[in-house]
């Protein structure tokens, strides 16, 4: 059976993981299991422990046609738009914890 063919348009979010389990100093990991499609990988975003910044998270948009993009700063702000105003943020303590985040 041959491979899948590898995603064209794709997403891959990166986190600085950081507390006990890391004790050499905060980590750069992934929070998809490979590239994702974007609801995939809004889904990682907002499952977060702690609201994404600039500072903790990276998230970097591939296409075929373009070069890789750096679309971190719109969605920190969409996060923004879509939480802190209706202090509707996602209840983090009921949503299931990504595995790097029980290492």
């Amino acid at each position: 059976m041959p491979a899948p063919k590898h995603p064209q348009d794709f997403y891959i979010v990166h986190h600085l993981f950081s507390g006990p389990s890391f004790p050499r100093g905060p980590v750069w990991g992934s929070l998809t299991d490979g590239p994702a499609d974007r609801d995939e990988a809004w889904q990682e975003f907002v499952s977060m422990a702690e609201e994404p910044t600039l500072k903790n998270v990276y998230v970097l948009h591939v296409q075929p046609d373009a070069p890789a993009r750096d679309v971190t700063e719109d969605w920190v702000l969409r996060y923004a738009a879509n939480f802190a105003e209706d202090d509707d943020e996602p209840d983090h303590e009921s949503q299931e914890r990504h595995s790097w985040e029980q290492v």
